[in-house]
């Protein structure tokens, strides 16, 4: 699964919050960010890439909650 246009996404829908309903909306994308590309992965090195993107993207959102 090419999990790269989701993730880019991701990260323009973090950059463009600006509400709590937006914070809200941001983070269901990243639950299903996480169930369909790390949940869903189909060996390792896939899952750990997955992770790691991920993880970055909740960085980057954490990031941007706190300067809100």
């Amino acid at each position: 699964m090419n999990k790269g246009p989701a993730y880019f996404k991701a990260l323009k829908v973090i950059d463009s919050c600006i509400t709590d309903d937006h914070f809200n909306a941001t983070r269901s994308y990243l639950d299903n960010y996480f169930n369909v590309f790390v949940k869903n992965s189909t060996n390792y090195f896939e899952h750990r890439s997955a992770l790691e993107l991920f993880d970055a993207l909740v960085e980057k959102f954490h990031e941007k909650l706190n300067k809100k």
